[in-house]
């Protein structure tokens, strides 16, 4: 998969909501917990790193730079950052 088509599939993933507010965990809201606050701020700052990286990615392309290694970088950001928040994500919502 290159770069242009995670560009591409960025809005569709960044429309999914979910809230956490919805079950519960201990008598109160999931999202109530301050670990959990921490995870999904932790999730949310990861997935505008890696907005910002593809922009400055797209910028360079515009500009005719080269920019392998940082479009490698940002694709690897990327994928961590998913798996890392759809494990986290499967331990709080799970039941």
């Amino acid at each position: 998969m290159n770069i242009v088509t995670l560009i591409k599939q960025v809005p569709d993933i960044t429309e999914i909501k979910i809230d956490p507010k919805t079950s519960t965990l201990s008598g109160k809201g999931r999202g109530k917990h301050q670990l959990i606050q921490v995870k999904l701020a932790n999730m949310a700052v990861n997935l505008e790193a890696g907005h910002l990286m593809t922009y400055k990615i797209t910028h360079l392309i515009d500009k005719n730079i080269p920019c392998l290694n940082e479009a490698s970088v940002a694709k690897y950001f990327a994928t961590e950052s998913v798996c890392s928040a759809s494990d986290e994500a499967t331990r709080i919502f799970d039941t």
